[in-house]
């Protein structure tokens, strides 16, 4: 189905800029219709928002003009199909889209403000793509999901969505446009070039992303529906427990987001490698293995627990010795289900909890764990009963140190 032509007024209205803006592209050559004999199409609504952005941020828009007319500057690229998630503007105020949902205006501020946009006023028209986020938020505050925590949800979003589409940017400007252009392409033949990449992958990518996005739910939702398993069969009162339950452990190294935000990704990449190394030589000799590494730490499994709460000791030493940021532990014995390699249940879920709860150089085990370690030489100190993060009942922890 072709797509309308669109007036002056029609394509402003779209775009979200005014028609005396519209003209001044026109005069410039960034547009070549005018709206009568050669009316606009999508593609000039994405360019008048483009050059929108980049008038607001200083760029003249005759300069833009200049660029294109001496054929150094091509943005025929917008024309493509997959920019066509560019939205423009819906047909009401972010008013009356509050209304219409009967959340307060406040709620659609801090919306914008947790995903990283620019907050909207009462006034101004929402994108059309923001519709689209109505039905989520309706079906989760209708649950009694608390706005509040929608909101921390979708900080989430927005900060992991960002890496992503920095990351494949990153990749698609060192990878393709970068060689083109140390190759003497010009930035005209660069743009033209690159569309012929978009074209392909982004018919492609999204169900890619879809699927990755599916598995890592599928991954999340088996390991709450374990726990609720587990829970069941305890309120039955029927789970037995394992003579030998094995052990889960998770190493964290202290302050590591904020030591690889001052030194940068390659230096998060050499952590990464040091800690793979120390782990691999310390795990292993204790009928261990490493089951995932979580960027800033790592998942193990141990089949006994005394060799579990040993080997987090030894890991402890070594990335003092290794000049390694503090590493802290959580160690917890109990059944434990695994899934195409995924580990799940409680016992999983306890340890990387703990894990958080302790501090540098500390290594905190359940009273499970203690009750497994009878000969081994390791003191147990008590530390009490600690509330843990999504944990409904506090659990007596203790500090496991070198020697009786």
């Amino acid at each position: 189905m072709v797509p309308a032509p669109l007036t002056i007024a029609e394509l402003a209205d779209r775009a979200g800029v005014t028609a005396g803006f519209v003209e001044e592209l026109c005069d410039a050559s960034v547009l070549t219709g005018n709206g009568n004999d050669r009316p606009f199409n999508d593609g000039d609504v994405r360019r008048a928002q483009l050059i929108d952005a980049c008038a607001r941020a200083g760029m003249p828009v005759a300069d833009v003009g200049e660029a294109i007319r001496r054929g150094t500057l091509a943005l025929d690229a917008l024309d493509r199909d997959y920019y066509e998630r560019w939205e423009g503007r819906a047909d009401l105020t972010y008013g009356e889209l509050a209304e219409q949902a009967g959340v307060p205006w406040a709620f659609f501020r801090a919306v914008h403000v947790a995903l990283g946009f620019r907050p909207g006023e009462p006034h101004e028209r929402p994108r059309q793509d923001e519709l689209t986020l109505l039905p989520a938020f309706a079906v989760a505050l209708r649950f009694g999901i608390e706005q509040e925590a929608l909101i921390r949800l979708l900080r989430v979003y927005g900060e992991s969505l960002r890496r992503i589409t920095r990351a494949e940017t990153q990749l698609w400007h060192e990878n393709i446009d970068v060689p083109a252009q140390r190759g003497g392409t010009s930035q005209r033949d660069v743009l033209i070039g690159g569309a012929e990449f978009g074209q392909e992958i982004m018919s492609v990518i999204d169900l890619a992303v879809l699927s990755i996005y599916h598995r890592m739910q599928e991954f999340a939702w088996m390991e709450d529906l374990v726990e609720h398993i587990e829970l069941g069969l305890e309120e039955a009162g029927v789970r037995t427990r394992l003579e030998r339950p094995p052990a889960m452990c998770f190493v964290d190294l202290t302050g590591y987001t904020k030591l690889t935000e001052e030194r940068g990704d390659e230096a998060a990449a050499e952590l990464a490698a040091a800690l793979g190394e120390i782990v691999q030589a310390t795990v292993n000799p204790h009928d261990g293995h490493a089951v995932k590494w979580l960027g800033d730490g790592v998942m193990l499994s141990f089949r006994r627990a005394p060799d579990a709460v040993v080997a987090a000791l030894e890991l402890v030493a070594s990335t003092d010795r290794h000049d390694l940021p503090a590493a802290h532990v959580g160690v917890h014995a109990g059944p434990v289900v695994v899934r195409d390699g995924d580990y799940f249940g409680r016992t999983v879920n306890l340890a990387s909890r703990i894990s958080g709860r302790a501090g540098p150089r500390e290594v905190l085990v359940t009273a499970e764990v203690v009750s497994e370690s009878d000969g081994v030489e390791v003191a147990f100190e008590p530390v009490g009963p600690i509330e843990l993060k999504g944990v409904a009942a506090p659990v007596a922890l203790f500090r496991a140190s070198p020697g009786r």
